[in-house]
């Protein structure tokens, strides 16, 4: 009798081990899903040829506490008409007026316009429009605002149809 006393002993602090270690495997996976890093999806051709439909990739959420989003970064938001996950190109950083012209993407920071350069992401074929554009459009980001553009630039719903 003692013996089987013993191994119920045995089992159940075996098991006990494997609950609060499973228990704690699963609470750290989660912590690292919500709060660090998340798997995502491309959806849509916008970010082509650098991210094609159907991609896979990481979120890194925890980058932007400790620096700020750059211009040229590439961001997970949520579309504002469909309230899906996307990705798109950061191009126009808060403060600075964003201008589309002649096909092309120019930042103007305190007065000083200057062509941005886009050559490492996207074709120089590409022409940034749209496609009732008859002049020049500007974008004025306030504080905490970001423009945001597919690479696909024909193919993109982006901040030129946002805001």
């Amino acid at each position: 009798m003692k013996d089987r006393i013993t191994s119920w002993l045995a089992f159940e602090r075996y098991a006990w081990l494997i609950v609060t270690r499973l228990t704690a495997f699963i609470l750290f996976i989660m912590l690292v899903r919500f709060y660090l890093i998340s798997p995502g999806r491309v959806n849509g051709p916008s970010m082509e040829p650098s991210y094609k439909d159907e991609n896979l990739f990481f979120v890194n959420k925890i980058s932007y506490a400790f620096i700020k989003p750059r211009r040229g970064d590439v961001v997970q938001l949520v579309d504002p008409g469909s309230q899906v996950l996307i990705i798109k190109r950061i191009i126009g950083l808060p403060g600075e007026k964003v201008i589309m012209k002649r096909g092309k993407m120019f930042i103007s920071v305190n007065g000083q316009e200057q062509k941005l350069d886009e050559s490492s992401y996207l074709s120089p074929t590409v022409y940034t429009k749209l496609s009732w554009q008859t002049g020049p459009l500007e974008f004025e980001l306030k504080e905490g605002e970001y423009f945001v553009l597919g690479d696909n630039r024909p193919n993109s719903i982006d901040s030129r149809y946002w805001g």
